[in-house]
């Protein structure tokens, strides 16, 4: 058998891959009820095995996002950065609060709620992307 180290017969793939970078000025918004999500990622190819989409959430008090009634295919990952909130899970409910991050396969009705008499905000990622910001890299 060959000694030859892999690393070094494919080092040059790996020194060439796209990076993604979304400058705080020209992130794109949008403002659905009382959520708005703010972009952190931009769109590779949402088929691509591990595409994520991410971003901020701000969500007035008592205003909601997500559906009681459906999930959809995939995973999600947040982190409270402040306010106070409520993820419905199922069946549970979850308190969430500044500082605590939540991660879930997204197949189960999920919402999460601002509980909190400020606004809620959050970093949220999901996979695979639900396509909420359309622009690609």
């Amino acid at each position: 058998m060959l000694e030859v180290d892999l690393e070094y017969l494919f080092r040059d793939f790996k020194k060439d891959k796209k990076v993604s970078i979304v400058r705080a000025e020209e992130r794109d918004s949008i403002i659905q009820q009382n959520v708005t999500y703010h972009q952190l990622s931009l769109m590779a190819d949402p088929t691509e095995k591990h595409a994520i989409e991410a971003f901020v959430i701000e969500i007035t008090p008592g205003g909601e996002k997500g559906d009681i009634e459906y999930g959809h295919t995939g995973m999600e990952l947040g982190v409270i950065l402040e306010g106070e909130g409520a993820l419905n899970y199922g069946t549970r409910t979850y308190e969430l609060k500044q500082g605590d991050s939540v991660s879930f396969p997204s197949d189960i009705p999920h919402i999460l709620k601002n509980t909190g008499k400020g606004v809620l905000k959050s970093i949220w990622v999901i996979t695979p992307p639900r396509m909420f910001f359309k622009k690609k890299w």
